[in-house]
C-alpha cells in the first residue's frame, strides 16, 4: 500500500501539491486525473522521489520513502512515460533488460520471451531496434520493460496519450487484461477522463494541488461531490458509461417475487401486497407469468415472458425491450435460476439527461 500523509510540494510561493492525504491499495489501478497544473504528475513523481516533497510523509508498505536510497527506490519501481524513452542504439531485448543490467544482473532471455508473449509480440522482436517498431509496439515494450524486474509498483505518466485513437483504445484493452494477469499496484496519470473511467479501479480528481474527490468510476459519475467534479466528468459520460459497462444485473429488481407452489388465493394475496399485476412462474424449466385480473376470474392461463441472462449487455437489452414492450422481463443467472425482473423504470431513469446528479454536494 502507498500512503500519502499531509504531503505538500512547494515551488517558490506556489503549492503544486497542497497538503494531500490518501491511500492507494495494493494491486489497485489508481488513476490521478485533473486539468493541467492540478498537481497530478508531481504527486506521482513524489512516490519514486523524482520530485521530493516539501513536507509530509509518503509510505510504501509502512516504510517511509525518505529512509530509502533514491536510486534503490527508483530501480524497485517500474516507470512508463509518454515518449517511452527506449534507447535507439539498443535492441529491444537490451532495452527491456536495461534496468536490471544496470544493477549488475545478466539478461534473462526466458523472462524477455515471457513478457513479449504477455503483450502478444513475437520473440523475433527481440533483435529489432526501436525505430523498426510502430508507436503502439514501442509503448508495449515500455510497459514490459517496467515489468521485467517484477516490481510491486508501476508508475505510468500519460503512457498512451501520444498514440492515435485506435491504437490507444486497443492498448487500453490490453492493459486492462494485463493488470488482471499481473496484479500490480499501478499509479496512472492521465488528462483523459474516458481513459480513466475505462481502466481505473479508483480515480483521484485533482484541482489546484488538492484532491477534489476519490472514488470508483461509478461513484464519480453518479455521485460527484462538487460542481468541479461534475463538470470535469461531463454531462454525457453517465449515459456513455451505462451503455458500455452496465449489464442486466445492474437493473434487476431482486425483490420481485416469483410464484411457487402457492394456491391461487396465496398468489393473489402476494400480488396485492406487492402491488404488481404480473408474477413470474416456472413450469418445467420454462418461465411464464400469471396475470392478476385473470387469476381473479379463475383463469390460470399463463402468458409468455422475455427471459434475459443477467450478463446481457446494455445495447442488446435495449433492443429486446423495444421489441417486447408489454411483456414481463425475467432475469436469470447462468444456471437459469430466477434472480428477479428487469427494472425498466430504473434503466430509463438513469439514462435520462434530466436525472439529478451530484445531489450530495453542497455549493
Amino acid at each position: 500500500m502507498i500512503s500519502f500523509r499531509n504531503v505538500t510540494k512547494t515551488y517558490g510561493n506556489v503549492n503544486a501539491v497542497d497538503n494531500i492525504s490518501f491511500d492507494i491499495k495494493s494491486h489497485e489501478l489508481f488513476v490521478l486525473i485533473g486539468p493541467s497544473g492540478s498537481g497530478k504528475t508531481t504527486t506521482m513523481e513524489m512516490i519514486n522521489r523524482l520530485t521530493d516533497m516539501t513536507s509530509g510523509e509518503i509510505y510504501i508498505d509502512d516504510l517511509n520513502i525518505k529512509d530509502i536510497d533514491k536510486v534503490k527506490l527508483r530501480r524497485s519501481i517500474g516507470y512508463v512515460i509518454q515518449d517511452v524513452g527506449l534507447m535507439p542504439h539498443m535492441t529491444i531485448s537490451e532495452n527491456i533488460s536495461l534496468v536490471n543490467r544496470l544493477k549488475g544482473k545478466k539478461k534473462d532471455e526466458v523472462r524477455i520471451d515471457e513478457l513479449l508473449d504477455l503483450v502478444d509480440m513475437d520473440v523475433s522482436f527481440k533483435d529489432r531496434y526501436p525505430d523498426e517498431l510502430s508507436g503502439g509496439q514501442q509503448q508495449r515494450i515500455g510497459v514490459i520493460r517496467a515489468l521485467y524486474s517484477d516490481p510491486n509498483i508501476i508508475l505510468m505518466d500519460e503512457a498512451f496519450s501520444a498514440l492515435d485513437p485506435v491504437t490507444r483504445s486497443e492498448l487500453q484493452d490490453e492493459f486492462i487484461y494485463l493488470q488482471e494477469t499481473i496484479k500490480k499496484t499501478i499509479v496512472f496519470v492521465t488528462h483523459d477522463m474516458d481513459e480513466a473511467l475505462k481502466i481505473a479501479d479508483r480515480i483521484a480528481v485533482m484541482k489546484d494541488g488538492k484532491i477534489e474527490q476519490i472514488g470508483t468510476p461509478e461513484e464519480l459519475i453518479f455521485n460527484p461531490n462538487s460542481t468541479f467534479v461534475q463538470k470535469f466528468i461531463g454531462e454525457e459520460r453517465q449515459r456513455k458509461y451505462i451503455m458500455e459497462h452496465f449489464k442486466v444485473k445492474d437493473f434487476t429488481n431482486k425483490e420481485y417475487p416469483i410464484a411457487l407452489d402457492d394456491s391461487k388465493d396465496e398468489i393473489i394475496s402476494l400480488m396485492k401486497d406487492q402491488r404488481i399485476n404480473k408474477i413470474p412462474v416456472k413450469i418445467e424449466e420454462q418461465y411464464y407469468a400469471y396475470d392478476f385480473f385473470r387469476l381473479l376470474e379463475d383463469d390460470f392461463e399463463v402468458e409468455d415472458v422475455v427471459v434475459l441472462n443477467e450478463n446481457t449487455d446494455f445495447n442488446t437489452t435495449m433492443n429486446i425491450i423495444s421489441a417486447n414492450k408489454n411483456k414481463l422481463h425475467i432475469v436469470v443467472d447462468e444456471a437459469n435460476d430466477y434472480t428477479g425482473v428487469l427494472d425498466i423504470q430504473k434503466l430509463f431513469s438513469m439514462l435520462s439527461t434530466d436525472s439529478k446528479r451530484g445531489e450530495a454536494y453542497v455549493e
